[in-house]
């Protein structure tokens, strides 16, 4: 039986390999210090977090539908989804949506940014 992975998910709005760069060191200085070995990275870099329409967060969304993944990790909840101007009252929707989908398949959320992980760095 394989253990399920956890989540490493990034996401920029520009193609942007540092700040890509940048997500993945947080998120992997959390995971190590958790301990976890078994983690799996889901980028969307050049895409914006106004739309739900993300190759790799369609991805995610499968695996978890699959059963693959236990936890979802972000260094911040904007990477997840974010409004702009023309967008605002989408995000918190969109959000909760996010959440429930989780909620429902038992996959817990982390937002290192809540946790002042992300501060650090």
């Amino acid at each position: 039986m394989n253990k399920k992975a956890i989540a490493l998910y990034c996401q920029w709005h520009m193609d942007d390999n540092d700040i890509i760069d940048g997500q993945k060191e947080v998120l992997m200085y959390y995971v190590q210090n958790q301990g976890n070995k078994n983690h799996k990275f889901y980028v969307d870099n050049g895409f914006l977090g106004s739309s739900l329409d993300r190759p790799a967060l369609k991805q995610l969304l499968s695996d978890i539908e699959k059963g693959e993944i236990s936890a979802v990790i972000v260094v911040h909840e904007c990477r997840l989804c974010s409004g702009y101007p023309d967008r605002w009252d989408e995000a918190p929707r969109y959000l909760a949506a996010l959440l429930n989908i989780f909620k429902n398949h038992n996959v817990e959320y982390v937002n290192l940014y809540d946790l002042s992980i992300a501060e650090k760095f």
